[in-house]
């Protein structure tokens, strides 16, 4: 409260100066969704960096209307800080629902967590008024299932390495004989992948689907998987070292 207050002038600037920001989110508040449906694939450079700037811009956003919903309460105007606020996280939910990369799901995430202490903060004041403490009950209400899943988005992060670490950089470490291999790599990823999506769809797992690791004469009946300490088996280490590595790195936490 004390560092609302003694930044009063300063919060309104940033306001003020971020008008086209708000505009933006205030037109994208009138969609009904914000979708998008196509197919997930892997990301490229490019997008990556537009992205990037996209999610710095929008946690910019994000702090200015925290900042001004809690001055506007503790200014007693509580109905327009709950507006504000509503109006910025009804954005973030409809852009966290269809998102297809991971980082907008974890920036999505990190917004609407700040936008419900927010919500609590408005709402704890005992001046805020019946009203807007139902308008804010209605609007932040629990995650359902789809809108807090990963599957989609994990799904891209998979495309996106498979064609960036495991074609490209791989395709130049086979040089090296011994050192990645890459068919066995691919495979193991996606076993782990399947593991994951099925823990977060709540499904059981289909394990004879389960893609083979070895090669022709390798240790088959040696089962090849990460375990509770993100480890794998020695002799697949020994198999394929840099794979491994890869593997332990990058797949999903469980």
């Amino acid at each position: 409260t004390e560092a609302i207050n003694s930044n009063t002038s300063a919060i309104r600037q940033a306001w003020q100066n971020g008008e086209k920001g708000r505009a933006i989110i205030a037109k994208l508040a009138e969609f009904p969704e914000i979708a998008d449906l196509s197919e997930p694939k892997a990301i490229s450079d490019w997008e990556s960096d537009k992205l990037h700037l996209c999610y710095i811009n929008i946690r910019y956003l994000a702090y200015l209307y925290r900042a001004y919903a809690m001055l506007e309460v503790e200014n007693g105007n509580d109905t327009v800080a709950a507006t504000e606020l509503v109006r910025f996280d009804s954005v973030c939910r409809k852009l966290n629902i269809n998102a297809r990369s991971l980082l907008t799901k974890v920036v999505c995430f990190g917004i609407m967590s700040q936008d419900m202490q927010t919500a609590g903060y408005i709402a704890g004041k005992p001046w805020t008024s019946d009203t807007t403490a139902r308008l804010l009950s209605e609007h932040f209400k629990p995650l359902t299932n789809t809108e807090s899943s990963l599957r989609n988005a994990f799904i891209t992060e998979y495309l996106t390495c498979d064609k960036t670490l495991l074609s490209q950089f791989g395709k130049k470490l086979r040089i090296i004989p011994g050192i990645i291999k890459i068919n066995s790599t691919r495979r193991l990823y996606r076993n782990e992948c399947d593991k994951w999506l099925a823990m977060s769809d709540g499904t059981a797992l289909d394990t004879t689907k389960r893609l083979n690791v070895w090669p022709v004469f390798g240790p088959r009946w040696i089962d090849v998987e990460l375990n509770e300490r993100y480890k794998l088996p020695w002799t697949y280490m020994c198999y394929n070292p840099l794979g491994g590595f890869f593997i332990q790195i990058f797949a999903p936490a469980m």
